[in-house]
């Protein structure tokens, strides 16, 4: 388990990046005759336009983002991270990624981050007929707050041209601001980026570090700290830590920052699930988050791990099942 990320088991992390050849991993993504919708929509992982590692985690930063804002409103079904992952630096046309995916519409970019400035080019393409739906070019100074305007104005544009109905609810959460730290919103998507990619206890370490870095520059950060608690309670079901006290001070925090956040129902689910091997214990918060975040593959995956664990195994199955809907190419 500490040396593989995508063995298919359900100790193995969430967000684990599918590989071709894995069990399940390339499957083809077999769709039904009907054409899927255009509201079945896919954001391909987003180009870095400059040649260095900082820039590429920018742009996958970025993307990742993007993808979490769409995910949040109902009225798209929006294919999961890990599998548009397995599309990065791909060179197949547009029409057979979006049949593999059983997708409607594509969304493609390409990011260039340099002195002091982001440049952010977007396009939604129809996968039926080829055509552009919409596009836009951002060029801004590089803050924070600048980045999130521009991916908030990305799904706000994405919705409108797919003529998605965009709730008040919606919008306001599209208006958040994650954090107002350039650094901190850099380490959380390093943590991110090598949670799938990485294992081992050296790599566990290190994601346990980048979350930290991220919450120690803004302790505020309420996607950090829910991170931190699972990759803090990861140690804990590995066997690589005994200690609970850290993973349960990082969860503490997090109550106080947003006691019914989504983020803090994942996180709650996760420590008693690793940390404290209550799976009674784990399914309430499962479940909420789901509730909360249903166009989220990986609320259904932690749901139906916890039901397989406490027996439910008809439950398991179907809200596996819809898990694998959303997130078809995920071999986990």
């Amino acid at each position: 388990a500490l040396s593989s990320r995508s063995s298919g088991s359900d100790e193995a992390p969430a967000d684990t990046v599918a590989v071709e050849g894995e069990s399940g991993a390339r499957s083809g993504g077999e769709v039904s005759e009907a054409a899927p919708a255009r509201t079945a929509v896919a954001v391909l992982p987003f180009q870095s336009l400059t040649e260095d590692e900082e820039s590429r985690d920018f742009a996958l930063g970025i993307h990742d983002d993007l993808l979490t804002q769409l995910t949040r409103i109902d009225d798209l079904r929006v294919t999961s991270r890990t599998s548009v992952m397995t599309y990065e630096n791909s060179e197949k046309p547009a029409r057979d990624i979006a049949r593999e995916l059983g997708v409607g519409s594509l969304v493609e970019g390409g990011v260039r981050s340099s002195g002091g400035r982001v440049r952010v080019n977007v396009q939604l393409i129809d996968a039926a007929t080829d055509e552009h739906l919409w596009a836009e070019t951002y060029d801004r100074e590089l803050t924070a707050e600048n980045v999130f305007a521009i991916q908030g104005e990305i799904s706000r544009a994405v919705t409108e041209a797919l003529e998605a109905e965009l709730s008040p609810q919606e919008a306001a959460a599209l208006a958040e601001l994650p954090t107002s730290s350039t650094e901190a919103w850099a380490a959380y998507h390093r943590a991110r980026r090598l949670w799938g990619t990485t294992g081992g206890e050296a790599g566990n370490r290190l994601i346990v570090a980048e979350y930290q870095r991220a919450v120690d520059l803004d302790p505020e950060f309420v996607a950090a700290w829910s991170g931190l608690v699972r990759a803090q309670a990861w140690l804990l079901r590995t066997g690589v830590e005994t200690d609970t006290m850290p993973a349960r001070r990082s969860l503490d925090r997090l109550r106080e920052l947003a006691l019914n956040a989504p983020e803090t129902m994942l996180a709650e689910s996760y420590f008693s699930y690793y940390a404290r091997a209550d799976f009674d214990g784990a399914l309430s918060p499962a479940h909420e988050y789901r509730r909360l975040r249903p166009g989220d593959a990986e609320g259904w995956q932690t749901e139906g791990w916890v039901l397989r664990r406490i027996g439910r195994w008809s439950e398991s199955t179907q809200v596996q099942q819809t898990g694998a809907e959303i997130d078809p190419l995920n071999a986990v």
